[in-house]
């Protein structure tokens, strides 16, 4: 009879098919603002879940400049593709209650989305940094 179950090498199997399923992705929750009129400041707070690698998680902070015309606090549930520290941009849309935002990295490449439920209204895009605090 094989030792199949005193055999780990299906740990490494499930520990692989996660990592290629999931790879860099994070989910965040946290709250966001933007004041922009013209050209104005963004900021956010909140928690990061690191789903390639669960210790990596933490709190987190965004700060940087936007340009457009709007103005709104929300809380943000998102994602990211490649993680969410780092440079940003962003494109940010508040209708009403609703925020809707899509990121891109330092190299304009897609990098994730979220959505936001506050008070806000208007349209603006920024770049930020991002910082992870463990």
């Amino acid at each position: 009879m094989p030792d199949e179950f005193d055999d780990d090498s299906w740990l490494d199997d499930l520990g692989d098919w996660w990592q290629d399923l999931v790879g860099d992705k994070t989910l965040y929750l946290g709250l966001e603002g933007e004041w922009i009129y013209g050209l104005g400041v963004v900021g956010a707070a909140g928690f990061e879940l690191d789903l390639s690698n669960i210790f990596d998680s933490g709190f987190y902070t965004t700060k940087g400049v936007g340009l457009g015309v709007s103005s709104g606090v929300a809380i943000q549930l998102g994602y990211t593709e490649r993680g969410l520290s780092g440079v940003g941009r962003d494109i940010d849309l508040n209708i009403n209650k609703l925020g809707i935002n899509a990121s891109a990295d330092e190299n304009f490449k897609y990098n994730g989305a979220s959505l936001g439920y506050g008070a806000g209204a208007g349209a603006s895009t920024s770049i930020s940094n991002t910082t992870r605090h463990n």
